[in-house]
């Protein structure tokens, strides 16, 4: 058996209220964290904060869900924003 080192993420970025930070090209971000071997844990009180922050309007609908298609888990916990888990209960 090789005996090869475990790989390391090169980066570990933790966003704690995460859209007051996000702009449009959020998506591009995550993607490229992720595919350079980069850890992202982005928090947020709901999904609608998104919108809040980015607006509703179609295109900024699209790049919210964009964005929260680039990240892999998602861990939901008592939530009482009923557009956030509709979304939820339908991943």
């Amino acid at each position: 058996i090789e005996d090869r080192p475990s790989p390391q993420p090169y980066c570990f970025v933790l966003m704690d209220e995460a859209h007051l930070f996000l702009t449009s090209k959020a998506f591009l971000v995550s993607t490229t964290i992720r595919s350079q071997g980069g850890i992202w844990v982005v928090l947020s009180q709901s999904k609608s904060n998104y919108g809040a922050v980015m607006g509703a309007d179609a295109t900024n609908v699209e790049r919210v869900n964009s964005f929260l298609s680039t990240l892999g888990t998602k861990i939901f916990m008592g939530n009482s924003d009923t557009q956030s888990n509709k979304w939820a209960s339908e991943l």
